[in-house]
């Protein structure tokens, strides 16, 4: 499976984005995230179904979102401030 299939929901407060997966395919997830050479995101820390994306501003983590959003069709994020 592809780590595209898993991501269940995001959710962003400031500067941390959460993103929700299927159980037991965050570590995956976020290893494409740190793979992925987008400069916005600056860690990721997993656990088994949750992921803490840390980005450096609120203007990154807004493209963080919307770079996520378009990858994973259907989900959306929910902006918190």
């Amino acid at each position: 499976h592809q780590p595209v299939e898993h991501v269940m929901s995001l959710r962003a407060i400031p500067n941390l984005t959460v993103i929700r997966t299927a159980t037991g395919a965050a570590q995956s997830v976020a290893v494409a995230l740190d793979d992925s050479g987008w400069p916005e995101v600056v860690g990721t820390i997993s656990g088994d179904d949750t992921i803490f994306v840390a980005t450096a501003t609120q203007q990154q983590q807004t493209l963080l979102v919307a770079r996520l959003e378009q990858l994973f069709p259907g989900v959306r994020g929910q902006a918190k401030s």
